[in-house]
């Protein structure tokens, strides 16, 4: 064996530890080694299986253990990773909100709340997949917990397992960016259901060109922000809008509205704003065409420099 089949198999033994889909290199193995005795902060060995667990509708669910509120407040500021190992059968599109996995959402003492979790978006009717998510956790005091849930969210005639649960702090990486959206995201409840970070719509007719579906309220101070990424995933029939607009450093008027084109399958969608493009304080909202109906998840605002 060579070294690098070597280095591979150390490697997808690291991956597995942690949780994570990370490509470890050399560089990375002092971090690895340092913190080797990886802790699930859920209680382990925690599955879920379709035929047995979440009984009672196409939306089953099943409670995990072992995180709890003192727990978090050890790891505050700590890049926290979210996975686990996901099996189907005889899934069916369209269904309802169509994905798999499980969440968390932690209140912080600052008033943020952090929606944080790993998710499977099934496209076949059978397969396998690894989800892993990293989150930077708010270094707020954690006042209480939501959710602590694993989800089964496809038809009801499907059969799912989930097993190798975890939520480890992963020891390398760098600082995940704080999403600016988390704790100050509002909607619509008129035609927006949400499901964590999952927001279905149906937009009703208004009599009008818009319908608002997600907004931000501008208390998100971008003033010291050079560079910002605007991402997300969609699908659904026709068209969204995304808008972020305001005054930028300078004084000047900005207005980066942007069209984006859905279909019936998952697209991921992002747009970077260099400094001149970026208003001091992040007045942003998310439109659709009246009639349009789809889901968004993983709608992030992150500074990048």
């Amino acid at each position: 064996m060579s070294f690098n089949d070597k280095m591979t198999a150390i490697s997808d033994a690291f991956r597995k530890q942690y949780g994570t889909t990370d490509k470890y290199g050399l560089d990375d193995m002092p971090a690895l080694i340092d913190g080797l005795e990886v802790t699930n902060l859920l209680d382990p060995g925690q599955t879920f299986n379709s035929d047995t667990d979440g009984a009672g509708g196409a939306y089953g669910n099943k409670a995990l253990t072992g995180i709890t509120v003192d727990k978090l407040n050890t790891v505050l500021g700590r890049n926290l990773t979210f996975s686990c190992d996901v099996e189907w059968t005889g899934f069916k599109a369209p269904s309802g909100s169509n994905r798999i996995g499980f969440e968390y959402a932690p209140h912080f003492e600052n008033g943020k709340v952090m929606w944080c979790g790993a998710w499977c978006y099934p496209t076949t009717e059978n397969g396998k997949q690894h989800v892993s998510e990293t989150f930077a956790l708010d270094d707020s005091k954690v006042t209480s917990c939501e959710e602590g849930l694993v989800y089964d969210q496809i038809n009801q005639d499907a059969h799912v397992k989930i097993t190798n649960i975890k939520v480890v702090v992963n020891p390398v990486g760098g600082v995940v960016p704080p999403n600016l959206f988390d704790g100050y995201l509002g909607y619509e409840p008129a035609f927006v259901k949400r499901q964590g970070n999952l927001y279905s719509f149906d937009a009703p007719h208004y009599g009008q060109q818009y319908a608002s579906l997600l907004f931000l309220n501008g208390k998100t101070d971008l003033s010291s922000c050079n560079q910002l990424r605007l991402s997300f995933k969609a699908r659904g029939n026709g068209s969204v809008w995304t808008y972020l607009f305001g005054n930028n450093y300078n004084g000047t008027y900005v207005d980066n509205g942007k069209e984006w084109h859905l279909t019936d399958t998952w697209q991921d969608f992002s747009q970077d704003f260099s400094r001149e493009s970026i208003p001091l304080s992040a007045l942003f909202a998310f439109r659709t065409l009246e009639h349009n109906s789809g889901e968004v998840t993983d709608l992030k605002l992150i500074k990048l420099e």
